[in-house]
């Protein structure tokens, strides 16, 4: 019996052995590389510069396989990438991609986001998973403290611009409540809800484009995870924003939902009086320069 045990082993050994080979060429034969540009980013999101900077960035960070059939540092990124992109680890094939993670989830783990006229995100804080109410975030955050410090050294005529979910202050600009249809208050508010449309373009883009954000499954992630992966999707957003790749393929397709960030009248606590006055006053002089007769 042993001798017939043992060309049961040395079968089995070589079975393995020709399985290994086989994934081997198979990885050699299957570089995402060799794809055209506009395949390439419809699946990947990036481009392949983009792409190649992104391995050459991570490489020190990923495990290198000390074995053949061990998975590589660019099949780890572009899996990943995958993922971002579709919120699956294989092909979606006839997915609805309508089925996504609701408003009110979202909103609960990104209380704040910034972003530029070209819709590069500048910051975002998805640490406060749960209700945690917008202003109390606000007021612990660090890009409050940094512009209130550039405002105490003097810089007075940088604002960000906020809805209502957030507190007047001197360099953050709120639009006006009830203002009179046109009054000086409500022109005013028209052009801030026009310029405050830029992040919901940006949002727009974001869900688009990394859809791991919108899938039906991410209704299991803990509002941590979430939190991580938003974070993470930001990155490769202005990634992409910043190398100009374009929305391609599945990626066009309309997204059914919204995400409204902090887009609520809020009960937010008032601050010192005495800058409440003073945001009051700095936002009237913007609107007697720019929106007064």
């Amino acid at each position: 019996m042993l001798p017939i045990f043992d060309n049961l082993l040395g079968l089995r050994a070589r079975q393995n052995q020709d399985l290994r080979r086989e994934r081997r060429i198979l990885r050699e034969n299957s570089d995402p590389f060799d794809l055209p540009e506009n395949r390439f980013i419809e699946l990947y999101r990036l481009n392949k510069d983009s792409v190649h900077n992104l391995i050459r960035m991570l490489r020190p960070h990923l495990h290198t396989p000390a074995y053949a059939w061990g998975i590589t540092c660019e099949a780890k990124i572009f899996t990943a990438l995958r993922f971002y992109a579709t919120g699956c680890y294989q092909r979606a094939i006839g997915e609805q991609y309508q089925l996504g993670l609701s408003q009110t989830s979202v909103h609960r783990c990104v209380h704040e986001l910034i972003c530029d006229p070209n819709l590069c995100i500048l910051n975002v804080n998805a640490n406060f998973p749960g209700s945690t109410h917008d202003s109390f975030i606000w007021r612990q955050s660090r890009i409050k403290q940094f512009l209130h410090g550039r405002y105490i050294n003097g810089m007075r005529n940088v604002w960000l611009i906020g809805d209502s979910g957030y507190p007047l202050e001197q360099y953050l600009m709120t639009p006006f409540a009830d203002a009179a249809e046109g009054s000086p208050e409500f022109r005013y508010n028209g052009h801030h809800a026009r310029a405050r449309n830029c992040i919901e373009r940006c949002i727009g883009v974001l869900k688009m484009r990394l859809r791991c954000i919108l899938k039906e499954r991410t209704a299991r992630y803990s509002p941590q995870f979430i939190g991580r992966l938003f974070n993470t999707c930001a990155v490769l957003h202005n990634i992409c924003v910043n190398a100009h790749v374009p929305l391609m393929g599945e990626a066009l397709d309309p997204v059914a939902e919204n995400i409204n960030v902090n887009n609520h009248i809020g009960n937010h606590v008032p601050h010192e009086i005495n800058d409440l006055n003073e945001a009051r006053q700095i936002r009237q002089n913007i609107v007697t320069r720019y929106f007064q007769g």
